[in-house]
């Protein structure tokens, strides 16, 4: 029998066209973390050097080294604010389409990203301390204001 083509009613939509925008495939989320995983046991000497500094640094936060977030792996993700750091060298392998996209996917995550250069970061870590400092200081919630505690007077019984 010969098959003709069809309209869909206007309610239904094909699963593909439900699922979300940027929905990764498990086998696809299994790799990546992988592929995290892999990154994680053979650090370069900048995320070593940073990995440390942040310690020290920042003894209250926590920087999860390699995260996976999305469908990108993060350098370090801080876990108490909304905060990715990056490593990217500006050498003839580093595609800044792929960072611009990177870029867009996690602050559609609303994370905020910083980019820095690991020759920068080996030769003068402080100023990258600094830097991360100012956006850790921007991205902290005032704390909340103490309320006074209520008095509950219950209505006298008549």
């Amino acid at each position: 029998m010969k098959q003709t083509l069809s309209l869909r009613p206007a309610g239904s939509a094909p699963a593909s066209a439900t699922r979300s925008k940027r929905a990764i495939s498990a086998s696809r989320l299994d790799r990546i973390h992988d592929l995290a995983r892999e990154q994680r046991r053979y650090p370069s000497e900048a995320e070593t050097v940073l990995a440390a500094a942040l310690a020290e640094a920042f003894p209250t936060l926590l920087f999860k080294r390699k995260a996976v977030a999305g469908s990108v792996i993060a350098d370090f993700q801080c876990r108490q604010r909304p905060l990715v750091l990056m490593l990217t060298s500006d050498s003839a392998n580093a595609d800044p389409a792929l960072a611009d996209r990177a870029d867009r996917q996690l602050a559609e995550q609303k994370l905020t990203v910083l980019r820095f250069d690991p020759e920068a970061v080996v030769a003068d870590v402080a100023a990258v301390i600094e830097q991360v400092r100012a956006a850790v200081t921007a991205l902290t919630r005032p704390p909340r204001p103490v309320r006074a505690p209520r008095a509950f007077a219950r209505p006298q019984r008549r």
